[in-house]
């Protein structure tokens, strides 16, 4: 037995799906499936009952889970520690998802250079997804999370940094890209719709997918794809329209596509920081107010 199998044992069990629990590790399903058979040879029980729609958790398996996951983060969170020791140099370390460090990071470099007591502290960024976030700041891993949407415990306080709009994301010859207005997800609803993976935020996926319903989409038309930033090669290719966050949309490369912001209450995406909810230091509110400071700028110019 090794820890990755652990640790992936433990992502199947909270997703109850072995293509989901994949995507949260960043590995490919069949890892995940070798890695749990791996792990009911050596115990000599099966962990999980699986048919083609859907995967339950033994009472073997729930037992395991039970003994084994509480000493798991202690080892986690005493490895953090460690790392924390050996390697935190004065900086603020903030955690942040791929797409909002593309987007922000630069920006904050360059308030960072500015003379005056604007300029947040010495940090350093680490790029980790929403749930990776939670678990380094429970560690002692990293200082601060960028993320969007993430659903937390009382030990952690949530800032709202900025709320981004949704975009459509069409190809340039499609019909409804011929009006640059904003356009309701309604309009929409005959439409085959691709979205980031629930398992790279099921907070702000669950958001969506509460306004896919509430405008009448049939589920079946709501297709996630394997990354945020495939959505628009998919578009590109004629698999549908994609749907994101404006923060995200701005980074888009792919040529012939064309973005309209969507209407509709609730269906902004909150950018948020997480930070441990023990008394802040003067620097973290610093870097706090640096970063909601950069989000409504980009905002604006998007």
């Amino acid at each position: 037995m090794n820890l990755r199998d652990m640790e992936i044992f433990f992502a199947v069990a909270d997703e109850l799906h072995f293509g989901r629990a994949a995507a949260s590790l960043r590995l490919n399903q069949a890892s995940v499936s070798e890695a749990v058979a791996r792990l009911e040879r050596v115990m000599g029980e099966r962990l999980f009952f699986r048919t083609t729609r859907r995967v339950s958790i033994t009472e073997f398996g729930y037992r395991v889970l039970e003994t084994t996951r509480p000493a798991y983060s202690a080892l986690y969170e005493a490895y953090g520690k460690a790392v924390a020791d050996g390697h935190h140099r004065g900086e603020i370390r903030l955690g942040h998802t791929p797409e909002l460090g593309q987007a922000l990071l630069p920006g904050l470099v360059q308030l960072s250079a500015a003379p005056g007591p604007v300029a947040p502290a010495p940090w350093r960024p680490i790029t980790m997804h929403t749930r990776e976030q939670i678990v380094a700041l429970q560690s002692g891993a990293i200082d601060v999370g960028l993320c969007w949407e993430p659903s937390v415990s009382d030990q952690m306080s949530k800032v709202v940094l900025v709320a981004s709009p949704l975009v459509a994301i069409m190809r340039e010859d499609d019909p409804l890209a011929q009006d640059s207005s904003p356009i309701d997800l309604a309009d929409m609803a005959d439409r085959q719709m691709l979205v980031s993976p629930r398992a790279d935020n099921p907070t702000a996926f669950a958001r969506l997918k509460h306004g896919f319903t509430r405008a009448g989409f049939d589920p079946d038309t709501v297709i996630e794809v394997s990354h945020y930033d495939i959505v628009s090669v998919y578009v590109a290719q004629g698999y549908g329209i994609g749907i994101h966050p404006v923060f995200a949309a701005h980074l888009n490369r792919v040529p012939g596509l064309v973005f309209r912001r969507i209407t509709g209450e609730g269906l902004d995406l909150n950018v948020c920081a997480i930070v441990m909810s023990s008394p802040r230091t003067p620097q973290v509110s610093t870097l706090l107010d640096a970063l909601r400071a950069v989000c409504t700028e980009v905002i604006a110019a998007a």
